[in-house]
């Protein structure tokens, strides 16, 4: 008798994820990559919104909240933060979302064109990562990979700055980036391997 296999959302969502962290650091089609990170962003999206978890928007809300103090030395009125939470996120999904409707659809589109450069893959990639995290799911090596390289590529502080024989990674050339990530997602393994 066979055994039938059956794949959960949150583990369809967690290797596609991995998928995407893998080509991306090796070099493979931005589009295809960017693909796979809409689709898991899709799923994690979705089964945030079940659970009621809103990450995105409670973050809107404490940064328009301190702006506004900052600006006004007054507390934001609830309508007014309500309502820019609504246009800032509707933005915020119009931005992420048209990339993967161009690549998945052209029933209405089809002489239209997109610049590569505007898919702003890592962002979704490190967003669908964060919304992964905020299920109560754990990381895997290519999530706690990519993650570090996040933070190597972007350096909110000194100590995020990773120096190698080339440079600083956040100087590096785009190329040379992924190569670094690559070399990262190694170690984690190896180091996973060892324990």
């Amino acid at each position: 008798m066979k055994s039938h296999v059956r794949i959960t959302k949150q583990s369809a969502a967690q290797r596609q994820i991995d998928a995407a962290i893998r080509m991306l650091f090796s070099g493979e089609d931005i589009l295809a990559v960017h693909s796979i990170v809409a689709a898991a962003h899709g799923v994690v999206s979705d089964l945030a919104k079940k659970r009621g978890i809103d990450w995105h928007a409670n973050a809107l809300r404490e940064i328009l909240d301190s702006v506004y103090l900052q600006q006004t030395g007054k507390i934001i009125p609830d309508d007014m933060l309500k309502q820019w939470v609504s246009q800032l996120t509707k933005h915020f999904h119009q931005h992420f979302r048209h990339p993967a409707n161009f690549l998945k659809h052209a029933d209405r589109d089809d002489e239209r064109s997109l610049n590569p450069k505007d898919l702003d893959t890592d962002k979704l990639l490190l967003i669908t990562c964060s919304t992964y995290a905020e299920l109560g799911l754990e990381y895997t090596l290519e999530m706690k990979a990519f993650g570090k390289w996040c933070l190597a590529i972007w350096p909110r502080e000194d100590g995020d700055k990773i120096k190698t024989g080339a440079g600083y990674v956040h100087e590096m050339s785009r190329a040379h980036k992924l190569e670094f990530g690559n070399f990262l997602l190694s170690l984690y393994r190896e180091s996973d391997e060892s324990e």
